[in-house]
């Protein structure tokens, strides 16, 4: 029956897991709930869960998502033995991947937080994602030598993953300083120019976010050429994810996400892009920074997600940061850079036009 069998599994998984594992995930898959509390009740005989159950990632992504199908909450089981039980010992599985820096377990833990299926158990998932960040990034980190640190202080190369991160935001800052306030017009080159303007002062729509990203590439790329930074477009990362930006030196990278402020994925690339993809490359040490190219308020196509809209590109800055949690703004930064048309540079009946 199936208490016998879900005890006999459980069993299996200690074990033979390469013969059980399999009947396991099928076991919980085509039943509902009763079968997952006759595995956790086995898995779980008292108060603390059976212990070496530190399985490989990849088997423990299967069985969190087995249960996570079925169960409509980490904490919100439904049942006695479920809420009691199922909840240490998730602790012990998430505890485990979380613990572990290599690719797979980072693509275990990355692929259940990411899991549509899985939308429910979201909150815990990104916290053991957001552990498993920092284990990464103190994995890989080197200390650096006293010579290092003294030809960084004079403007030499980055030390570090969080240095080269405050490198490309300081370059980031003084470029939008410059594009804002400089006397060469460089917002200009962001934006469609109006053909029939015989001075060429008058500009039309925002141009598209590829030519965008160029133009301002280009000009970072020459404000960290002295620190020996190369910046590269399309930075390539794990599964395939690929940033705008990627700024490197030796075995460190500072990835750059830009987005415009008419992105339908404005409110959402920061944490679904940046933050779940992208600083998972273990040469960031879990830095990464959102750079927003604000045009005008008129050019934002949604509100924030609690319904507000920016009216500045300063505003639009704290929203974002808004989004992010307390842990995350340890190494996550919003760049805003302002590129908005001057009054009375829009030629007439473009305003908002994209």
């Amino acid at each position: 029956d199936p208490a016998q069998r879900g005890t006999w599994l459980g069993a299996g998984l200690f074990v033979d897991r390469d013969a059980c594992l399999p009947r396991v995930v099928e076991f919980v898959s085509n039943g509902g709930k009763t079968r997952c509390r006759h595995l956790v009740e086995f898995l779980v005989p008292h108060l603390d869960p059976l212990p070496n159950q530190q399985w490989p990632s990849a088997d423990l992504a299967a069985l969190i998502k087995a249960i996570g199908s079925k169960v409509s909450s980490p904490s919100d089981a439904g049942g006695f033995v479920l809420d009691w039980k199922l909840r240490p010992l998730l602790n012990v599985w998430l505890d485990a991947l979380a613990n572990r820096v290599d690719e797979e377990a980072v693509a275990a833990l990355g692929g259940l937080a990411e899991d549509p299926g899985l939308e429910n158990w979201r909150g815990v998932l990104c916290r053991a994602r957001d552990e498993q960040a920092i284990e990464r990034g103190m994995s890989v980190y080197v200390t650096p030598t006293i010579p290092e640190v003294r030809k960084g202080l004079k403007g030499g190369p980055p030390i570090g993953a969080a240095d080269l991160a405050a490198l490309v935001t300081d370059k980031l800052t003084h470029l939008a300083s410059r594009i804002r306030d400089g006397n060469t017009d460089a917002w200009q080159q962001y934006w469609h120019t109006d053909a029939s303007d015989p001075k060429g002062r008058k500009v039309i729509k925002p141009k598209a976010e590829e030519p965008c990203r160029d133009a301002l590439l280009s000009d970072l790329q020459l404000l960290l050429e002295p620190h020996e930074v190369d910046a590269l477009p399309e930075g390539h990362h794990a599964e395939d994810a690929r940033s705008d930006i990627i700024a490197i030196h030796g075995g460190l990278a500072a990835v750059v996400e830009v987005k415009k402020t008419d992105s339908k994925d404005l409110w959402t690339a920061m944490t679904d892009q940046l933050v779940s993809k992208y600083v998972r490359d273990p040469r960031s040490g879990g830095y990464g920074i959102f750079l927003v190219l604000w045009f005008g308020a008129d050019q934002l196509k949604s509100s924030s997600p609690a319904g507000t809209r920016p009216r500045s590109p300063e505003e639009l800055g704290r929203m974002l940061e808004g989004i992010l949690t307390h842990e995350q703004r340890r190494t996550i930064t919003v760049s805003v850079v302002d590129v908005s048309a001057p009054a009375g540079r829009v030629s007439p009946g473009n305003m908002g036009g994209r």
